[in-house]
């Protein structure tokens, strides 16, 4: 059924981005949201999750009925294919003067990947380090809070 493949695709948004969706204050507003909206783009709240799974979660919180997946089975055939890569990227929770944090592992191999607000508003220091030394995996890169997401995807492609 059409709002069971939505239901799985607003987990799936939740369990990728840590929030619902959808946000308010009151249920109603929730709903409103829900009936009339989308939520925010993947790539903006996610950039870590790879294109294929964003594809596939948005395709499943299709606001037409139609454009979803027909069955279940599909839903998971689209997810299994896009969802292996050599390193597993998720978001942590930020440090202070972060905007963003990532840890990707690969193996024995950790990476820690954070925007930093260096003071110099709105430009970020994306700094890439290998855990638990810290040394620095590349020189740090810096980009505006609107080329954040976009940096952070790049820097994702590169170390998979």
């Amino acid at each position: 059924m059409a709002s069971d493949i939505y239901s799985l695709g607003a987990t799936l948004y939740w369990l990728l981005v840590g929030r619902a969706p959808y946000t308010g204050a009151r249920h109603e507003d929730v709903l409103a949201k829900v009936t009339t909206g989308l939520p925010p783009a993947l790539s903006l709240v996610a950039p870590h999750v790879p294109r294929g799974i964003r594809d596939v979660v948005e395709k499943a919180m299709s606001r037409l009925p139609a454009s979803r997946f027909l069955r279940v089975s599909e839903f998971e055939y689209a997810l299994a294919k896009h969802s292996y890569s050599k390193r597993k990227w998720s978001r942590i929770r930020t440090h202070p003067a972060h905007e963003a944090c990532f840890t990707g592992n690969k193996g024995k191999s950790t990476l820690a990947v954070c925007a930093i607000a260096d003071g110099r508003l709105p430009v970020l220091t994306i700094a890439v380090t290998h855990q638990p030394s810290g040394r620095n995996a590349t020189p740090p890169v810096t980009a505006s809070r609107k080329q954040l997401p976009q940096k952070l995807r790049s820097i994702f492609r590169n170390y998979n």
